[in-house]
């Protein structure tokens, strides 16, 4: 079974935890993306962030080590996603590239808790309940 490996970035702010809906999927998601072959983590949170969301992220602080199991769409393949997570600080004002990214919100920990969003599973089964365990949010 194929393994992607993926940056994810966890910016909150007094408005909230920045997701972000991407085209083709229906979840929200945490910023980031696919790490390149070569690159470090670092440098693929700070190549996604700028991608997309025109920002620079300070001071990233590792949160986490995720997998799941997962298939594309229309298709009977599975691989494991890997996702590694840093809290990060930002420089810049978000601002998506419509390219990458359709919209961006900040939620609260009730609008994660409400079911209203849809999130991706790693994000709602491990992700907030960690950042709530350790009242980040």
């Amino acid at each position: 079974m194929k393994t992607m490996d993926r940056i994810s970035g966890i910016l909150i702010t007094q408005d909230g935890l920045l997701l972000v809906k991407c085209d083709g999927i229906n979840d929200y998601l945490l910023p980031g993306g696919k790490v390149e072959d070569g690159e470090s983590d670092l440098d693929a949170l700070r190549r996604e962030l700028m991608e997309e969301l025109n920002i620079i992220p300070t001071d990233p602080e590792f949160f986490g080590e995720y997998e799941r199991i997962t298939s594309p769409p229309r298709t009977d393949e599975k691989y494991i996603v890997r996702i590694r997570a840093y809290v990060t600080g930002f420089e810049g004002e978000p601002i998506p590239d419509l390219d990458e990214v359709l919209e961006i919100v900040w939620a609260s920990m009730e609008d994660l808790e409400s079911g209203e969003l849809p999130l991706n599973p790693i994000l709602q089964n491990y992700i907030v309940p960690q950042l709530k365990q350790q009242q980040r949010l």
